[in-house]
């Protein structure tokens, strides 16, 4: 379908002027910067939301990409998790479990870890804690790593490549579930042109973009695949992702009845041991609990 050209099209600039000068532009204590890049950001997004129609959604999603595109090659400008990424990257490239030892440890003469220094020691926002990234997000720290084990700059640019072809996925999945319940599809620019999503997830490298993307997956299965298999273990991989979509689980009790629901548990405990089990050690269980008090 040919979709005509509207002035309100236009918005996405705005949008896109106040992405960038989040993604870019300004450090966590630069408050009025960040208030008015905020503010026409979501202004823009705002009046988006009232005008757009399902007719134009070739061009809304497009935009969405070029947002996420947009902030693809600079440092996290309003996080400082990178830096624990990069350090956990490092250790698990040597083949050691980030959740072994406290940062400070790999500084102690004999101990030390190519790629660990005091300079970026002193970069991490809780050095005094254990890591508490689970698996999937672990192996992606790995990757990058591998990839550019020398340069911060380069291992940012491995995962934010990641989470926007996982912002893709995000993307016909969003469309795809809202077809199935034949509600409008414009619906998904809701979270697909949400400056914050965008600046958090992508900019930030905040790793609720996967985590999404596996809930979204474990749900578009059991609703297209009607497949209580692989919904388990698209959720289970969700989890390992980040640990919020546990607070889903009783939902399913309803839509999947006590019967099947209980199947499901089983087969999410079983998905989840498994996709846990390379970090599981003596350390693991303890390291991962004092940490969750962050």
């Amino acid at each position: 379908m040919r979709v005509t050209y509207q002035p309100y099209f236009l918005l996405l600039l705005p949008l896109l002027i106040g992405v960038c000068i989040l993604g870019y532009g300004v450090a966590q204590e630069d408050f009025t910067w960040i208030w008015g890049a905020y503010s026409l950001s979501f202004g823009a997004y705002v009046l988006i939301l009232l005008l757009a129609t399902d007719a134009e959604m070739p061009v809304w999603l497009s935009g969405a990409f070029c947002l996420r595109l947009a902030l693809l090659f600079g440092l996290p400008t309003l996080s400082d998790d990178i830096y624990r990424f990069i350090w956990d990257g490092h250790l698990l490239q040597q083949g050691i479990n980030p959740f072994d030892q406290l940062p400070g440890y790999y500084l102690q003469a004999g101990q030390q870890v190519a790629g660990l220094d005091q300079v970026l020691y002193d970069q991490l926002n809780s050095p005094g804690y254990f890591t508490v990234y689970p698996p999937i997000a672990q192996a992606s720290f790995a990757l990058a790593a591998w990839l550019s084990p020398t340069s911060w700059w380069g291992f940012s640019l491995v995962l934010k490549t990641l989470i926007l072809l996982i912002e893709v996925g995000n993307a016909w999945l969003l469309v795809s579930l809202l077809r199935m319940f034949r509600m409008p599809i414009r619906n998904s620019l809701l979270y697909l042109l949400n400056p914050l999503i965008i600046v958090e997830l992508t900019g930030n490298l905040h790793y609720e973009a996967v985590m999404i993307f596996f809930l979204l997956l474990a749900f578009w299965l059991l609703v297209r695949m009607k497949g209580i298999l692989p919904a388990a273990l698209a959720f289970a991989a969700s989890i390992a992702a980040k640990l919020l979509p546990l607070m889903f689980l009783p939902f399913f009790i309803k839509r999947l009845g006590w019967k099947k629901a209980v199947l499901f548990f089983a087969l999410l405990g079983v998905g989840t041991f498994l996709l846990f089990l390379p970090l599981f050690n003596e350390a693991f269980l303890g390291s991962m609990s004092s940490s969750l008090d962050l």
